[in-house]
């Protein structure tokens, strides 16, 4: 994944299609959220915002996890990560 966001970095043609990949994650996540909310289970609100700060986390705990010789257990990072981003979908944007 590394080498992949470097020649997203230096190629337009491969950032491009980075961007379809993410676009079509983020529009899950916020697909997920509106259900979500409808359902009960989650606040109403930005929803396209919630889901880029969701990706953001998830995809930054990602980076971390391969780049680094963490303090925090991964499995545990998991559940830490989880229930963030629960509470960010329980919260009003």
């Amino acid at each position: 994944w590394m080498l992949h966001y470097y020649e997203c970095a230096t190629s337009p043609k491969i950032q491009a299609l980075n961007t379809e990949l993410v676009n079509t994650g983020h529009d899950r996540i916020a697909a997920l959220l509106e259900n979500g909310a409808k359902a009960g289970a989650f606040a109403k609100g930005d929803y396209a915002e919630k889901a880029k700060v969701i990706q953001i986390l998830v995809t930054g705990a990602m980076v971390s996890a391969m780049t680094e010789a963490v303090r925090i257990p991964l499995k545990r990072q998991r559940v830490l990560i989880a229930k963030q981003c629960l509470a960010i979908a329980k919260t009003k944007l």
